[in-house]
């Protein structure tokens, strides 16, 4: 693996989201990167760069993108409906938003 490109791409996703906190910054990429190099190392013929390098970059274009606001609204609704009924099924009710 080539060392020195994963770190560019690391310095790369540092500078680009900094500043950002939306949930898609740098400690997201860095979390999916950490999770996607546990899993492909499991896997023998796995081309380990390219799957670093994909998931530390699977974000840097969001912010160039702004399609993805429309992409990730129907997922957000998903979510937020799984979550209100997840939390009534519990007992807990709905959580104040804001």
């Amino acid at each position: 693996m080539n060392d020195q490109l994963i770190q560019s791409a690391r310095e790369y996703i540092k500078e680009l989201f900094l500043g950002n906190s939306d949930g898609h910054d740098l400690n997201h990429s860095l979390r999916v990167y950490a999770n996607a190099m546990t899993i492909a190392e499991t896997e023998p013929s796995c081309d380990i760069e390219t799957v670093a390098l994909a998931a530390l970059l699977h974000d840097a274009d969001r912010l160039d993108a702004m399609g993805a606001i429309e992409m990730a609204a129907p997922r957000h609704a998903f979510l937020e409906e799984f979550m209100e009924r997840f939390e009534e099924e519990i007992g807990i009710g709905r959580r104040p938003q804001g």
